[in-house]
């Protein structure tokens, strides 16, 4: 994407925020084919540094634009820092767009990454000076839970009202066993029909060599956990209607369910 091409996608995610939150500066977030999620100011300028000074910017609550109009499905956008704990895959490619409010504490260090590869991470700074607003005082809305990375639990803030995704209908919960074995329920049930929607899936892996894997059958395979990894992955899943499948990564042996349409 050019500077030129890039100005004017953060332009024009500049006027997506609701009245309610308008006041607040903003900050885009890109989703690239190249498998990068970057952030830039309004004006083109990018934020953050994976090497030398980090980027400096006033601190207070901003306005975050994730546009991932290019589609990219394998991507989790990971900011971490004071205050500030966002993680995001855009349901792997199904959503456009989300909006944020995040509050970024004075002269405090933050970063952000993409937890699918997590070699690479970008670093910047707030300043002692605060944000300006763009017509007026604003307050952030409050926090709650809502995504976990990789690594452990992470939440964020609510979503601007008018661009918020749909609610949330549970908790699908995954497993691998130590053999490689697969499992997944919801309300303590094993799955075999569920009404369609976004759920988190939260899956826990027991085996280094294998891994989770769910996905529909017009759909591109989502991996809830990975090869090499152990612990408790959790990500956001949109599940339309028709017949899905979780397996071992590596396995052989599926699971079928159905999504019903109510």
């Amino acid at each position: 994407m050019t500077l030129a091409a890039l100005t004017g996608a953060v332009a024009a995610a500049g006027g997506t925020a609701t009245a309610a939150e308008s006041d607040n500066p903003g900050l885009t977030v890109v989703f690239s084919q190249n498998k990068t999620a970057i952030m830039f100011q309004p004006n083109g300028t990018q934020v953050g540094t994976t090497s030398g000074a980090p980027t400096v910017i006033p601190y207070g609550t901003y306005n975050l634009y994730l546009d991932d109009s290019a589609g990219v499905s394998d991507v989790t956008f990971d900011l971490q820092g004071p205050g500030v704990s966002l993680v995001s895959n855009m349901s792997f490619g199904e959503e456009v767009s989300e909006n944020w409010a995040e509050t970024f504490q004075a002269n405090s260090t933050y970063t952000y990454f993409d937890n699918m590869r997590p070699g690479t991470t970008w670093t910047f700074q707030t300043s002692g000076t605060a944000a300006a607003p763009t017509t007026g005082a604003s307050t952030a809305p409050p926090t709650q839970p809502l995504q976990s990375s990789n690594s452990g639990s992470a939440t964020s803030t609510t979503p601007i009202a008018s661009q918020a995704p749909a609610a949330l209908k549970g908790t699908l919960k995954g497993t691998v066993g130590a053999t490689g074995v697969v499992t997944l329920a919801f309300k303590g049930k094993a799955v075999t029909k569920l009404a369609k929607g976004r759920y988190k899936l939260a899956v826990t892996d027991k085996d280094r060599k294998d891994g989770f894997t769910i996905r529909g059958a017009t759909k591109e395979p989502v991996l809830g956990s990975g090869v090499g990894f152990i612990g408790t992955h959790t990500i956001t899943v949109t599940l339309t209607p028709g017949r899905w499948l979780f397996y071992s990564t590596l396995g052989t042996k599926s699971h079928a369910f159905t999504v019903t349409s109510s």
